[in-house]
């Protein structure tokens, strides 16, 4: 077996292998690994990966899904073959799921989608050496722990923790000093003694059979044994003479308790390891979908918008469209789900009516959730608003929900509760960061199979689950905790066995009223201006719905569809250019890229970013460079037209910026 020591680990140079039938592509990702300390082995078939792989051993390889010679997947199980501990990630630029999830399925460390973004293929290398630097490490602790039993087993032999002699009638006859001092005698005085004075009787019973087993097979037999609450490893190990009698028996037993804890602390840490990194490929995924649905989703609202501005409330169609606003609100909310699953989002709290979204999730429940349950709603009148992101409020109540459908596998009745309520300082002592005040109780209540206090006592930790293995994350109840903390609110839960759960979820209540800020901000006109603006996104359908939008607003209008005709049209436009709208996710040199080449030209240019999918980048990372503000896709074209009249108002030289 190798051996990797940690010198030879940090001298060592990162290895690659990049598999693309396209030659400029291979060129250009050696050019930017190489900068970067890898050493770039290249391929552009099958056949030619296989032979650079034997050749050469890379420790990691990035393969094209479409090769001249056969399936990225194919070779992705033949180069398992011929090199076991090279680490494959998948590159295409077809968005195929399935294919995706096949190479997943088959090993594949990740996905990348074409064009692939160097921070992205950089992170992702990162975390492919980490994962190899581990395995080695812990082929290392492995050998170590090896060498260390095999020193051990020597040690025992020589100065045992507890070792003696005995004869096949069980009488001792040589023992070492430490079984000796448990026994308060000298060695000398232990020997003729028999064993029956070393344990209670029904430990010395199983003691006989196992060395009566020994003395039959004439080879050693190892067992455990519980004595006084520890764990007791024990060897029998027949001595024969020349004749293959019997003669003796040497009996080694050493305390293992803590063997066995770290043994099963160890099981624990690979489960969980497994779960993160299957949530961490599928999330990349997710962000991946959540980023093309956006596209998608803003050509229906921004056209929405555009007709709800054309109209008055008294217009017959005007109650249609806002009932189509409001399910593309709630798709860009799913979007948001899938994003905060993926990249851990900032949630976007405002004032919302909790009784109202407990009623969307009724309607979803009662689509979901066996028709056997029974579900019940007892609203409050009169609930105090509170300040929460929608998206997650939804996700507690979803979550709950399901929680209390599996404690119920054959019927039962699901409640759902709203309160106000106050805490008092005793109360809230209880619960780190949390004031006293106003609350918004939500109480989620099932008549299922209930919980014993020390299964309450973990049902809030992160993969901690009482169901079958491949039946739950044990992420459903954590995600709840983390959501409510981030609110600065509370849930508990009470149980018995046999008796349902009640989970108590306090939100921190807000001082305004959801109602009467929808009804101001939709009663507000939307700002106008004449400055000359340029658009910058890949998408055509965006680039139209915002130029009208904005060209119906009194504004001018240029588009771009990439950062370099970005780049170019601004040098040729720069005096009447007044803003710059840019995308961050687009081909070629990419919004971050375009975002510094514009400031590079201007450092006071007004650039507002926006993106529904920014990556390994958070929002400030654009903000720090040089944007005036970051807004999400799909856009809400109201918001989107305050923003522009705020940036465009702001002095030449003011900071401004915002998220």
């Amino acid at each position: 077996m190798n051996q990797f020591s940690s010198s030879e680990l940090a001298m060592e140079t990162r290895t690659v292998l990049v598999v693309d039938d396209d030659q400029g592509f291979r060129d250009n990702l050696k050019d930017i690994l190489e900068e970067h300390g890898y050493r770039i082995l290249s391929a552009g078939t099958c056949t030619e990966a296989l032979k650079v792989a034997v050749e050469s051993r890379p420790m990691a390889a990035l393969l094209d899904i479409k090769l001249p010679d056969g399936p990225g997947t194919s070779l992705l199980g033949n180069l398992r073959l011929v090199h076991k501990d090279c680490i494959c990630a998948m590159m295409t630029a077809f968005a195929d799921l399935n294919t995706a999830l096949a190479a997943l399925e088959q090993g594949a460390f990740q996905y990348l989608q074409k064009p692939v973004r160097p921070a992205e293929l950089l992170n992702m290398l990162e975390r492919i050496f980490d994962t190899i630097r581990l395995k080695r490490e812990k082929i290392r602790a492995e050998e170590r722990l090896r060498q260390s039993e095999n020193m051990l087993r020597s040690l025992l032999d020589a100065y045992p923790s507890a070792a003696l002699l005995v004869d096949p009638s069980g009488h001792i006859l040589a023992a070492n000093r430490q079984v000796a001092n448990v026994l308060g005698k000298t060695p000398s005085e232990v020997e003729g003694l028999n064993t029956a004075i070393l344990a209670p009787e029904e430990i010395q019973a199983n003691r006989k059979l196992k060395g009566m087993e020994a003395i039959h097979s004439r080879a050693p037999v190892r067992f455990e044994e519980a004595v006084n609450g520890r764990i007791l490893e024990t060897i029998i190990n027949p001595v024969t003479d020349a004749q293959n009698r019997v003669t003796c028996m040497a009996v080694f037993s050493q305390d293992v308790t803590q063997i066995k804890l770290a043994e099963k602390e160890r099981q624990r840490l690979e489960q969980n390891l497994s779960h993160a990194q299957r949530l961490e490929a599928i999330g990349t995924l997710a962000g991946g979908v959540a980023h093309d649905f956006n596209n998608l989703l803003q050509a229906i609202m921004g056209y929405t918008e555009m007709l709800i501005m054309e109209r008055t409330s008294g217009d017959p169609d005007y109650a249609k469209l806002r009932k189509v606003e409001t399910a593309a609100q709630r798709a860009r909310e799913l979007t948001q789900q899938l994003l905060t699953f993926g990249r851990k989002t900032e949630s976007r709290p405002r004032p919302m009516d909790l009784n109202r979204e407990v009623r969307q999730v009724e309607n979803l429940l009662r689509r979901t959730i066996p028709k056997m349950i029974d579900i019940e709603l007892k609203l409050k009148k009169g609930l105090w608003v509170v300040e929460a992101d929608p998206a997650q409020v939804e996700q507690i109540l979803m979550n709950l929900a399901i929680n209390a459908r599996d404690a119920m596998p054959e019927q039962g009745r699901l409640t759902i509760e709203t309160d106000n309520v106050t805490l008092d300082e005793s109360f809230c002592r209880m619960f780190p960061d949390c004031a006293a005040g106003n609350y918004v109780l939500l109480r989620v209540t099932d008549t299922g199979r209930g919980m014993d206090s020390e299964t309450i006592e973990h049902i809030f930790e992160p993969f901690f689950t009482t169901k079958e293995v491949g039946k739950g994350t044990g992420l459903g109840l954590a995600t709840v905790y983390g959501i409510v903390r981030k609110h600065k609110g509370i849930v508990t839960c009470e149980s018995r066995p046999g008796r349902g759960a009640t989970f108590l979820v306090y939100l921190p209540a807000a001082n305004s009223w959801a109602g009467d800020l929808e009804i101001a901000v939709e009663n507000a006109p939307p700002p106008r201006g004449s400055e000359l603006i340029l658009i910058v996104d890949d998408e055509k359908t965006i680039l139209d719905v915002i130029e009208m939008v904005l060209e119906k607003h009194g504004y001018q209008v240029v588009k771009a569809v990439n950062g370099e005709s970005a780049v170019e049209l601004y040098e040729k436009s720069r005096e009447s250019i007044s803003l710059v709208l840019l995308d961050l996710i687009m081909p070629g040199m990419g919004g971050k890229r375009c975002l510094r080449e514009l400031l590079r030209r201007d450092p006071q240019l007004k650039v507002v970013v926006a993106s529904g999918y920014a990556g390994d980048d958070p929002p400030e990372t654009f903000l720090e460079i040089g944007a005036k503000h970051f807004v999400k896709k799909p856009y809400d074209l109201r918001n989107l037209l305050e923003v522009i009249r705020e940036v465009l108002d702001e002095k030449r030289d003011g900071k401004g910026v915002k998220c």
